[in-house]
């Protein structure tokens, strides 16, 4: 793959399941790791914590809640 990196600070967890779901069937544009924010779900973002569920084609190797702001995480994969 000649992409090395898929980053999404919130922006993906923001939008709306259609677009989640299509960058999910685009396989992260086959990038070797993923860097990706989110923030729990609440009424106006209901998808947001769906980013967590990554593909098998990706192995988790960080997501924790971020320091300073609660209720918001970081999410770091590496591809399989």
């Amino acid at each position: 793959s000649d992409v090395d990196l898929f980053i999404s600070t919130w922006a993906l967890s923001e939008s709306n399941k259609n677009m989640q779901d299509y960058i999910k069937d685009m396989d992260y544009f086959k990038a070797k790791y993923l860097l990706l924010a989110y923030q729990k779900s609440v009424e106006s973002f209901v998808n947001a914590e769906d980013i967590k569920n990554i593909p098998r084609t990706y192995a988790n190797i960080f997501n924790e809640e971020t320091e300073y702001v609660k209720d918001n995480f970081y999410l770091f994969c590496k591809r399989n």
